[in-house]
């Protein structure tokens, strides 16, 4: 999904159609959304409905369906589509403000995706899992260090980021030419 399809959602209270068909396709499962979403706003029409209420009732279907399974554990049917017209005949689709709960999700997603462009620009983190063991021993190192004066206020900030804790790694322009060696940051 691109940002500015998401973020379209969050400032112009709008579900763009391939937005749409994307979060029905994660959150419900693959479907010929296209035509059931057409299908429903010709349904909303049929109920005497003015375009703007039409916008909403398609906006609040599609937030409800999409929603429904991760808040309330609404089993999904199969095919998957007819929990977007089963779900307006529902108690539940009057009880809760369905789109703002559909926006909470997608500002989430955006945070994720924004969040994620900053990791990849930061380059690779490689996970943390030292032994208790491996951990014990660096502690007996580092005090034995620090108390023969090894380490001091001056370097201390080096040893204990760089030669413990150093996890984050960029790749060098050398990468681009095939070769994996990492620098250091």
């Amino acid at each position: 999904m691109y940002l500015d399809a998401l973020e379209k959602v969050i400032n112009e209270d709008t579900i763009p159609f391939d937005t749409a068909e994307k979060y029905l396709n994660l959150f419900l499962g693959a479907s010929d959304w296209d035509s059931h979403i057409k299908k429903l706003w010709k349904m909303s029409g049929s109920k005497g409905l003015t375009e703007e209420q039409r916008k909403s009732f398609v906006k609040k279907t599609i937030s409800c369906a999409t929603m429904l399974p991760l808040l309330e554990g609404t089993t999904i049917p199969t095919p998957p589509d007819k929990l977007l017209f089963w779900c307006t005949a529902w108690t539940q689709f009057n009880e809760r403000d369905w789109f703002e709960l559909f926006k909470e999700t997608v500002e989430k997603d955006i945070s994720i995706k924004n969040n994620r462009k900053k990791i990849i620009e930061a380059g690779i983190i490689d996970p943390i899992d030292y032994s208790p063991l491996t951990r014990q021993a660096y502690n007996w190192l580092y005090d034995k260090a620090e108390s023969s004066g090894a380490i001091n206020e001056s370097n201390k900030d080096i040893v204990i980021n760089y030669v413990y804790f150093c996890p984050i790694y960029r790749y060098s322009w050398c990468s681009k030419r095939g070769n994996t060696r990492h620098t250091s940051i």
